[in-house]
């Protein structure tokens, strides 16, 4: 049996630049008069990269609400949050905690107040891996499309870091065949791999070629060319290292652990936009792994 291909339809970004200042996002304006001002500070940049991507995707009318779905990485994005609430528990303060903020102690309500804001009825997920959480979640909203579980989801990432990873993306994915047949705008197509190196395993030599061979056997499953622009967003660790000599000829960034997994993420979301090929390597120093290939494509019709 074929299975058809899942594409973005949709773009949606809220993020701090380095020249914004601490008051870059304006809740009122963004969200809303009422509703939104005590949720966390990741739940409003999601909602507001949600809508965005929603927005440009044509909306979700297309599908019934209980075919829409959202799958929302986060690692550090609920961090303040729960730095609240210990810190109230421990000095005997609990009822101080608002009520509005208290039921995200639950990771997975960030997804499921994105859910309720954009009437999403099918299932949403969280996926809290350190440095792969975005990757991770665009994958599970492709696999889930590729298995008839979803007709569209909303897949991406989300972040309140101390270190300035301050923000979300979303994208909106759906199957080809039925973008084409609404005369959706057809972004692209993203497909990602994961794999886990062991950090004791990966500084041993034997170790470190099994992941070579690792990461070629990924890099064949996305059939990834060798002239694509590889982006290596790896940290400095055993395994970051390691994966990153895999592509010596590619643009290296260091992430700081402190800001999450958003910015694979937006590795994504920019070439899309560019309607270029990248791809995005990111390897964590716990042993995460993830590959994304990013296709650009033509376009067919407008929303």
């Amino acid at each position: 049996m074929s299975v058809a291909e899942v594409v973005i339809t949709g773009i949606g970004v809220a993020v701090r630049m380095a020249s914004d200042g601490e008051g870059w996002f304006d809740v009122r304006t963004r969200l809303g008069p009422r509703g939104y001002k005590y949720l966390p500070a990741s739940c409003h940049y999601l909602l507001a990269a949600a809508r965005d991507a929603v927005a440009d995707g044509g909306g979700l009318d297309h599908a019934p609400p209980e075919a829409r779905a959202a799958v929302v990485g986060s690692t550090v994005g609920l961090g303040p949050l729960y730095r609240e609430i210990e810190q109230a528990a421990l000095a005997g303060d609990g009822h101080q905690v608002s009520p509005a903020s208290a039921p995200f102690f639950a990771v997975n309500a960030i997804a499921g107040r994105l859910a309720a804001d954009l009437m999403v009825k099918g299932f949403t997920m969280t996926t809290t891996s350190p440095g792969v959480g975005g990757l991770e979640a665009v994958a599970a909203a492709g696999r889930a499309l590729a298995l008839g579980r979803c007709d569209v989801a909303l897949a991406g990432a989300t972040e309140h870091a101390r270190a300035g990873g301050q923000g979300a993306a979303v994208l909106v994915c759906e199957r080809r065949p039925e973008a084409l047949a609404r005369g959706a705008h057809v972004y692209g197509s993203c497909r990602v791999r994961t794999a886990f190196g062991p950090p004791r395993l990966v500084a041993e030599p034997t170790g470190a070629r099994r992941l070579a061979a690792e990461l070629d056997e990924l890099l064949d499953q996305l059939a990834v060319s060798p002239d694509v622009p590889v982006s290596v967003m790896c940290d400095d660790s055993a395994v970051g290292s390691a994966v990153a000599r895999r592509f010596p000829e590619a643009r290296w960034e260091p992430p700081d652990s402190r800001d999450g997994c958003l910015r694979p993420v937006l590795g994504i979301a920019a070439p899309l936009a560019a309607g270029r090929q990248q791809l995005v390597v990111t390897a964590t120093t716990v042993g995460n792994i993830a590959l994304a290939h990013v296709v650009a494509d033509t376009g067919v019709g407008t929303c």
